[in-house]
């Protein structure tokens, strides 16, 4: 875990530091984003940071969202060397109607936060928009009766 504090103008996370600007917290998160632990301890200086010489923005919202960025456009998952997984299949319904390029929004947005995290339950996933059955629901549908 990384410590993250502002003292005399600086912006510091570990042993590293930056201007106490929105530019210094967004490459911290830039930085944040390469090291193998991406937890950051805030201490009680990022919730007031002019009182130390900083700007007085959200740190740990810039910082987070740089970090998350980073992960995101990187596509780096959770696999680790030489690791057995359990491949899982789910399924999903979603309108016939909606784009394929809004599903795969959809999923990303709903999947992607879940591999960042360093205790993250999934590692990596991926999904099929190109080969998928359509079916049409009953006159009084059920719970999982597209899935049968």
């Amino acid at each position: 875990m990384h410590r993250a504090f502002i003292a005399n103008g600086s912006l510091h996370i570990g042993q590293n530091h930056w201007p106490a600007t929105a530019a210094g917290a967004i490459e911290a998160g830039q930085w944040l984003a390469k090291q193998e632990h991406q937890r950051v301890l805030f201490a009680s200086s990022i919730n007031h940071p002019a009182e130390h010489g900083g700007e007085d923005i959200d740190f740990e919202a810039i910082i987070g969202n740089a970090c998350y960025q980073a992960l995101q456009s990187s596509g780096v998952h959770r696999l680790r060397p030489n690791t057995r997984y359990n491949i899982i299949s789910i399924k999903v319904a979603v309108p016939a109607d909606m784009d394929k390029g809004e599903v795969a929004d959809g999923l990303n947005e709903m999947l992607r936060p879940a591999t960042l995290c360093d205790d993250a339950v999934f590692h990596d996933y991926t999904f099929d928009l190109e080969s998928y059955p359509n079916r049409k629901t009953s006159d009084d549908p059920c719970e999982g009766e597209l899935f049968t």
